[in-house]
């Protein structure tokens, strides 16, 4: 079972009757519905149409769990306040928007709209995808460098991703999938922060989030869908 006591969710509900703003749920009322459930084995199953509500920075949408205090308050940190930062995924891309690309896991900043750290899935038209990253070595650097983790990953495979950060600011990534021929497929990439993100407020987040804007011709079933089988994040040793 995943714990969700310490994430929150957004999804691209409205938060009240008529407003354009996606809601925030807090780690007790997370609903059962089209957008997020918990299947009877645990997994987590998440789904965000290309057309929906979205946040206040974005018109893109996102079903996307982000870390949190018990009581649903934001949790924040700073990767010199502790010698590890992780967050541990396993997942199954079932559905990408139609521009092939999600992300799926995020080192985010409080209060910018430009992330450190975007781990995406972008899939081509035979149907594999591989894990891109995207990565800001300077806080507030106008553009990410994107590097590839791991590639050849078809639509429908099971693969694991870590983000591990240190107190000195590196930045460790890993995953991994079997093949269909039962070969393990591995992805190892090491960057590093510069000093200016020391003392930034950092928080993980992963789920689906789609990286291309609605248009009147965009059908409702298109988006991203996926499955959770373990999310973790930990802090400390």
């Amino acid at each position: 079972m995943i714990n969700l006591d310490l994430l929150n969710l957004t999804t691209p509900e409205p938060k009240a009757p008529g407003s354009n703003v996606s809601i925030i749920y807090p780690p007790d009322v997370f609903p059962q519905n089209e957008f997020f459930s918990v299947l009877e084995n645990g997994d987590l199953k998440l789904w965000a149409p290309t057309k929906g509500i979205s946040s206040k920075s974005t018109s893109r949408t996102r079903t996307e769990l982000r870390e949190c205090l018990p009581n649903g308050a934001v949790y924040n940190w700073q990767f010199p306040s502790q010698p590890h930062h992780w967050l541990k995924v396993a997942m199954t891309v079932l559905q990408v928007p139609k521009k092939g690309e999600t992300v799926v896991g995020q080192i985010h900043v409080y209060g910018s709209t430009r992330p450190p750290v975007k781990l995406s899935f972008d899939k081509a038209a035979d149907g594999v995808g591989q894990l891109t990253v995207g990565f800001r070595e300077e806080f507030n650097q106008e553009n990410p460098v994107d590097y590839t983790l791991l590639s050849n990953i078809p639509v429908g495979t099971r693969f694991t991703f870590n983000i591990h950060v240190t107190a000195s600011g590196a930045v460790l990534f890993s995953s991994s999938f079997t093949d269909a021929n039962g070969q393990k497929q591995t992805g190892n990439l090491i960057l590093q922060f510069n000093e200016s993100w020391a003392k930034q407020s950092l928080y993980f987040k992963a789920g689906v989030y789609n990286q291309e804007d609605p248009t009147p011709e965009t059908l409702a079933t298109e988006g991203s869908a996926a499955l959770f089988h373990k999310l973790e994040v930990i802090h400390g040793m």
